[in-house]
């Protein structure tokens, strides 16, 4: 039983992470081409936008995806699915508008929490950005509505021709009308509408025209305490970061956000395969709750999604200045003349950035990555508060998470910089984890293996910190002395039965299963 619901699961998180991949891998893309044509002032105010972007949607879309998840599931009637969605899109439509408008009119007060300095451009900048929020929302909602129906072809289809149309519009504007800022924005906005258009013609049986009051009411009663938590969240995700390095980083506050941001958007690239499990996992989870063995089912999924996402965090940052290096490729004294010609200075002092560049954000990379795999896991540990609609605790915990990372921000940043924004998210991440599955026992008790779980994240972090000390004069001597040490993490994992031999013997035989069809 067990191994059809993990066969299920990765199932569809594979085809979900088709959808969703690719949408979070456009930034990865253009990553290269913005950090050559931009400057790291623009880059820095560019990438704080994005950020104040998510915190923006997280407040306008009110909790009403976690809680409409929840209840969908309550029952089989379609009649009552229709009311439900219906009520989540009118109360969408009527909100994002004005939330949209008001924010238009905050754009100057806005502009100067991008930056300690931004320039004229800052509020057209987010004009764009406040504009592309109704689209986004309501794209964001078809999406989920595509997959609470278990429709996962049609989802992808939606978002990757979304995602195409982001890259492109963002490649043509800023490379051959050398639109900067503007030309980057302008794509998530083409393809936020193509979403909202695409994504509404595909769910259009989801809706009828009358609006549930009572059951709208419902809704908003169990989605009120998501809207801190989600706040709360992004702080702990580690967007708030830049915000206070902009404000406590400095005379260098513009390279340091710059560079924790590139960074930041370099974790993704696990975080795109982690987003594949989260979406396939709520509506999963919940429509197991019921079976008598969903609890066990829980608690080796958070093992397994431990060890597995544990080992990407330790390959990708010990790989970590290969990575930025490859993808910065107009470091050194370029990255010098180009910032004394933005910021209209003649002589700056000569910082590791204007040597190295965005490799010199190698030392966080495995820092960040570790603190997203970490909070991932927050969807597993507070299943059991989801099961017995205890919403409230999710809240509280991320709250409180949310308060000790803008604390150890403050406290941190002035003395370690970067580093400190780093250890700030993962220190931040490992709390929030840790109250969620505590809470979420009372409610619902479930055994998981928090002995193995630890084991596994003090192997990664400490091979990690190991493994960046690994600087040989030759290139490739480098890059093999890397992939060795790499085979340390499953050995460890082995030898020390987080993984057992039978589940190991149960995985390698589904392998060749597969590969032998």
């Amino acid at each position: 039983m067990l191994a059809s619901r993990v066969k299920r699961l990765s199932k569809d998180s594979l085809i979900y992470g088709l959808g969703g991949a690719l949408a979070r891998g456009v930034g990865i893309i253009l990553l290269p081409i913005y950090l050559k044509i931009l400057v790291p002032g623009e880059y820095a105010i560019y990438s704080n936008i994005l950020n104040a972007s998510s915190l923006f949607f997280v407040l306008v879309t009110f909790g009403l995806d976690g809680a409409a998840t929840i209840l969908y599931f309550e029952t089989d009637d379609q009649e009552r699915r229709r009311e439900l969605t219906s009520a989540w899109l009118y109360f969408n439509l009527l909100v994002s508008i004005p939330f949209a408008l008001l924010l238009f009119f905050l754009t100057n007060p806005l502009a100067s929490l991008m930056s300690a300095q931004p320039p004229a451009d800052t509020r057209l900048w987010l004009t764009i950005s406040v504009l592309t929020l109704p689209f986004s929302l309501l794209a964001s909602t078809f999406a989920a509505i595509l997959r609470l129906n278990f429709r996962p072809i049609p989802y992808v289809v939606v978002s990757w021709i979304a995602t195409f149309l982001n890259l492109v519009v963002a490649l043509v504007l800023v490379l051959f009308f050398h639109l900067g800022v503007v030309g980057a924005l302008c794509g998530p906005l083409v393809g936020s509408i193509f979403g909202t258009v695409g994504g509404f013609w595909l769910t259009r049986h989801n809706y009828q025209l009358h609006l549930s009051y009572p059951l709208l009411s419902r809704m908003l009663r169990l989605s009120w305490p998501l809207v801190p938590a989600g706040a709360a969240v992004w702080v702990n995700n580690s967007y708030a970061a830049g915000f206070f390095l902009a404000r406590l980083g400095g005379s260098e506050a513009d390279q340091q956000v710059a560079i924790f941001n590139a960074v930041l958007k370099i974790s993704v690239i696990v975080s795109l395969m982690m987003t594949a499990f989260q979406l396939a996992w709520v509506p999963y989870s919940l429509s197991i709750a019921n079976e008598p063995d969903a609890k066990r089912t829980y608690a080796k999924l958070l093992t397994y999604y431990i060890v597995g996402f544990g080992g990407l965090a330790f390959a990708l940052g010990l790989f970590g200045r290969e990575i930025l290096t490859a993808i910065d490729f107009d470091a050194g004294a370029r990255q010098l003349a180009r910032q004394q010609a933005y910021i209209g200075r003649a002589v700056l002092p000569v910082t590791d950035f204007d040597r190295e560049g965005y490799a010199v954000g190698y030392k966080i990379l495995g820092l960040l990555t570790f603190a997203a795999i970490i909070a991932g896991a927050y969807f597993i540990t507070a299943v059991g508060s989801n099961i017995s609609k205890k919403t409230s605790n999710i809240s509280w915990t991320t709250i409180i998470a949310a308060l000790v990372s803008i604390g150890l921000n403050i406290t941190l940043i002035p003395s370690l910089g970067i580093t400190g924004a780093a250890l700030a998210s993962l220190a931040a991440s490992v709390l929030m984890i840790s109250l969620a599955g505590i809470l979420s026992q009372r409610h619902y008790p479930i055994p998981f293996e928090v002995n193995k779980v630890v084991i596994t994240l003090v192997f990664g972090l400490g091979l990690l910190l190991l493994g960046e000390g690994i600087q040989l004069n030759s290139w490739w001597l480098n890059l093999l002395a890397k992939a060795a040490f790499l085979l340390l993490y499953p050995t460890a994992i082995l030898l020390s039965g987080v993984i057992s031999q039978r589940e190991l013997s149960v995985a390698v035989g589904a392998v060749r299963r597969r590969l032998g069809r």
